[in-house]
Protein backbone atom coordinates (compact mmCIF):
# COMPACT_ATOMS: atom_id res chain seq x y z
CA UNK A 1 0.00 0.00 0.00
CA UNK A 2 1.28 3.31 -0.79
CA UNK A 3 1.41 6.13 1.78
CA UNK A 4 -0.81 9.22 1.27
CA UNK A 5 1.40 12.21 1.22
CA UNK A 6 1.81 14.32 4.34
CA UNK A 7 -0.75 17.89 3.89
CA UNK A 8 0.78 21.01 5.72
CA UNK A 9 -0.17 24.24 5.64
CA UNK A 10 1.41 26.33 2.84
CA UNK A 11 3.98 28.96 3.35
CA UNK A 12 4.95 31.93 1.16
CA UNK A 13 7.55 29.78 -0.26
CA UNK A 14 5.06 27.03 -1.65
CA UNK A 15 2.38 29.43 -3.45
CA UNK A 16 3.71 28.94 -6.61
CA UNK A 17 3.67 25.07 -6.09
CA UNK A 18 0.24 25.42 -4.62
CA UNK A 19 -0.83 27.50 -7.58
CA UNK A 20 0.63 24.95 -9.79
CA UNK A 21 -1.16 22.03 -8.45
CA UNK A 22 -4.73 23.59 -8.98
CA UNK A 23 -3.64 25.11 -12.18
CA UNK A 24 -3.00 21.18 -13.51
CA UNK A 25 -6.42 19.89 -11.59
CA UNK A 26 -8.53 22.33 -12.91
CA UNK A 27 -7.13 21.93 -16.71
CA UNK A 28 -9.96 19.94 -17.88
CA UNK A 29 -12.52 21.50 -15.62
CA UNK A 30 -15.63 22.40 -18.53
CA UNK A 31 -16.36 25.94 -16.79
CA UNK A 32 -12.35 26.87 -16.54
CA UNK A 33 -12.18 25.64 -19.85
CA UNK A 34 -15.00 27.56 -21.51
CA UNK A 35 -13.53 30.42 -19.55
CA UNK A 36 -9.85 29.75 -21.68
CA UNK A 37 -10.70 27.54 -24.37
CA UNK A 38 -7.32 28.02 -25.51
CA UNK A 39 -4.55 25.80 -24.27
CA UNK A 40 -2.06 28.93 -24.29
CA UNK A 41 -4.41 31.24 -22.72
CA UNK A 42 -5.54 28.85 -19.86
CA UNK A 43 -1.76 27.97 -18.85
CA UNK A 44 -0.89 31.66 -19.08
CA UNK A 45 -4.16 32.94 -16.94
CA UNK A 46 -4.64 30.29 -14.67
CA UNK A 47 -2.22 30.87 -12.31
CA UNK A 48 -3.23 34.36 -11.82
CA UNK A 49 -6.93 33.25 -11.60
CA UNK A 50 -6.60 30.82 -9.09
CA UNK A 51 -3.89 33.26 -6.69
CA UNK A 52 -7.03 35.97 -7.24
CA UNK A 53 -9.57 33.59 -6.37
CA UNK A 54 -8.06 31.64 -3.94
CA UNK A 55 -4.70 32.95 -3.15
CA UNK A 56 -6.39 35.07 0.43
CA UNK A 57 -6.04 31.49 2.13
CA UNK A 58 -2.58 31.97 2.66
CA UNK A 59 -2.63 35.22 4.79
CA UNK A 60 -5.48 33.41 6.19
CA UNK A 61 -3.88 29.78 6.96
CA UNK A 62 -5.99 28.03 5.29
CA UNK A 63 -4.22 27.42 2.44
CA UNK A 64 -2.64 23.50 2.38
CA UNK A 65 -0.24 21.51 0.24
CA UNK A 66 0.42 18.11 -0.12
CA UNK A 67 4.27 17.25 -0.25
CA UNK A 68 5.89 18.01 -3.60
CA UNK A 69 3.45 20.44 -4.45
CA UNK A 70 1.25 16.84 -5.57
CA UNK A 71 -2.07 18.56 -4.82
CA UNK A 72 -3.55 22.27 -3.04
CA UNK A 73 -6.64 23.31 -1.38
CA UNK A 74 -6.82 26.63 -0.72
CA UNK A 75 -9.77 27.38 1.71
CA UNK A 76 -11.01 31.18 2.21
CA UNK A 77 -12.29 31.16 5.69
CA UNK A 78 -15.79 33.30 6.43
CA UNK A 79 -15.55 36.80 5.91
CA UNK A 80 -12.67 36.13 3.39
CA UNK A 81 -13.57 36.62 -0.13
CA UNK A 82 -12.00 36.43 -3.51
CA UNK A 83 -10.41 39.34 -4.84
CA UNK A 84 -13.45 40.01 -7.78
CA UNK A 85 -11.15 42.95 -9.06
CA UNK A 86 -7.90 40.92 -10.21
CA UNK A 87 -10.20 37.59 -11.38
CA UNK A 88 -12.15 40.44 -13.67
CA UNK A 89 -8.70 42.07 -14.73
CA UNK A 90 -7.53 38.37 -15.81
CA UNK A 91 -10.68 37.38 -17.79
CA UNK A 92 -10.13 40.77 -19.73
CA UNK A 93 -6.94 41.67 -19.81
Amino acid sequence: MIDPPEVHRAGPAERGAALGAIVLGFATDPFNRWLFPDGARYLAAMPAMADAFGGRAFDSGTAFVAAAGSGAALWLPPGVEPDRERMLNVLFD
